[in-house]
């Protein structure tokens, strides 16, 4: 018992499925922009939600983030471009990724 119209949103969703699966196979996404007000909590759970090693340009401008999400920052390997503008994050973190994140390059 289904409607063409059921098909139809099935059978997106499922293709929707599909690629997702094959971005986390490939290690996830390159670019990745955090919505205005997201906290260190947010940021936090994104990156622990999936496979994120891809990731080279990551945006949290306009965001409530500190030095304290630098922790999670740190964990990705292919960071080349990190916006921050308007945010608390500070020199503490600022130093954290300048430690560990050497392909950064702004």
């Amino acid at each position: 018992c289904s409607n063409p119209d059921g098909e139809r949103l099935y059978r997106a969703m499922c293709d929707r499925q599909t690629a997702l699966c094959n971005l986390a196979q490939l290690g996830g996404p390159t670019k990745l922009t955090m919505p205005a007000h997201s906290t260190d909590a947010d940021v936090e759970k994104v990156l622990s939600s999936g496979p994120f090693g891809n990731l080279e340009k990551l945006t949290l401008a306009f965001t409530c983030v500190t030095s304290d999400c630098a922790r999670h920052l740190v964990k990705l390997p292919n960071l080349q471009h990190l916006n921050l503008w308007c945010t608390q994050f500070g020199d503490t973190g600022l130093c954290l990724l300048a430690e560990h994140c050497s392909r950064l390059k702004s």
